[in-house]
């Protein structure tokens, strides 16, 4: 590993049938922003020790606090997302972040925020922190796209509504902007963000215009006096 390279575990994948691993890890060195990578392992060799072998695969690229600009590798991501469902592979990856539902998008925010900052091991940190909080479909799916959102100043939270033992909803605005979540509880009493949408304000509609003509006058019964 080179020096001053500073690496976090995201998942890792086992091949026992084949001797083979391929890990994703959190990475980040001198002022770079923090990246994901997919390093490969191959027990086939003379001593037939898990070895790392060939190069890493950049998964993921940040560019700064424009993470918009983010090179998200979505073939390599959808071919590892086949790996993992294989027949006889076996997957690892640490789920879910700690603390109460109303504290998971703060929290989502705050890593968001600190890829980019600080030193190495804490951008690191942060990336890894960050896919720990969002389920498989989220992490694959919609990763740049949720770094970005959810980066800011700060989130006004409105109280959470339960909508099962494990599941909650939150809607939440950052200024003008409004988006609903939901999320999960796991089995270690972790939450994890399955579902963000944005949330469209209804338009104002103008006032009616008072009717330009009268109602006309009922004609006269024709008993009245």
């Amino acid at each position: 590993m080179p020096p001053g390279l500073q690496v976090e575990p995201v998942l890792e994948l086992a091949d026992g049938l084949h001797g083979r691993a391929r890990v994703v890890v959190a990475v980040a060195e001198a002022a770079n922003p923090a990246r994901l990578e997919v390093w490969d392992f191959s027990q086939n060799n003379e001593k037939g020790l898990l070895t790392r072998v060939g190069e890493p695969q950049i998964l993921l690229a940040l560019s700064g606090s424009q993470q918009a600009d983010a090179r998200w590798d979505r073939e390599a991501a959808a071919a590892l997302r086949r790996e993992i469902a294989g027949p006889g592979n076996e997957t690892v990856r640490p789920l879910g972040l700690p603390g109460e539902p109303a504290t998971l998008l703060p929290e989502l925010a705050r890593l968001a925020g600190s890829c980019d900052q600080g030193d190495a091991a804490a951008r690191a940190k942060a990336l890894a922190g960050f896919t720990r909080g969002l389920d498989d479909r989220l992490l694959w799916e919609r990763l740049p796209e949720l770094l970005q959102r959810l980066r800011g100043p700060a989130w006004t939270l409105d109280p959470p509504v339960p909508l099962g033992a494990r599941r909650m909803q939150i809607s939440a605005h950052d200024g003008e902007r409004r988006v609903q979540l939901e999320l999960a509880r796991n089995a270690k009493d972790r939450w994890v963000l399955t579902e963000m949408r944005e949330q469209l304000e209804p338009e104002p509609q103008p006032p009616s215009a008072p009717s330009s003509t009268a109602a006309p006058a009922a004609d006269p019964s024709p008993t009245a006096p």
